[in-house]
């Protein structure tokens, strides 16, 4: 496996460090930057994933992996990915469009839910000041981070491709 792509779950292994490699209590420093980090991991396990089924083979990934993704935005993943994890019949109607009206599967219904919840608080951690972490409270963050990445492995290939495609058709910056 390239460096590249291994980036998720190394910086999920990272964040994992910052939470605990300070004894007695973490620096509020360390724990922000573990919630951030563990987020980090995540939007990058969907960023693979996506130049992974946008190109054919390893030296395109190599050469274009990051252009083709490039344009993903943590915010459009985050509205699809919200959109994805709720019931029939209460999902917008672009994500309707790409993934059905019917159910779907638990782990992308899960991977989805984690998504949003670890996004806003990685927004919390960056940009909230009056937000305190604790330790077991990050820990449990990227706990749920983990497992999240091992669900993402049991979504079935069709729905996880329709998935993907959603995001790279419909998660990107707008350019003229």
């Amino acid at each position: 496996m390239k460096p590249i792509d291994s980036l998720p779950e190394r910086l999920l292994d990272v964040a994992d460090h910052l939470a605990q490699w300070e004894t007695g209590r973490p620096t509020e420093a360390s724990l922000r930057r573990a919630v951030s980090t563990g987020y980090y991991g995540a939007f990058h396990l969907v960023l693979r994933a996506s130049y992974r089924r946008l190109l054919a083979n390893a030296r395109e990934r190599a050469e274009l992996g990051a252009l083709a993704v490039r344009d993903l935005t943590h915010e459009g993943v985050k509205r699809l990915a919200d959109g994805a994890r709720k019931p029939p019949g209460q999902r917008p109607e672009l994500v309707a469009q790409f993934m059905g009206s019917g159910r779907l599967s638990p782990d992308l219904v899960s991977f989805c839910e984690m998504l949003v919840h670890a996004q806003r608080r990685r927004e919390d951690a960056d940009y909230d000041l009056a937000t305190r972490f604790r330790r077991s409270s990050v820990k449990t963050l990227l706990t749920r981070v983990r497992s999240a990445f091992a669900a993402w492995d049991r979504i079935p290939r069709a729905e996880r491709d329709r998935f993907v495609l959603m995001l790279l058709l419909r998660a990107r910056k707008r350019t003229a």
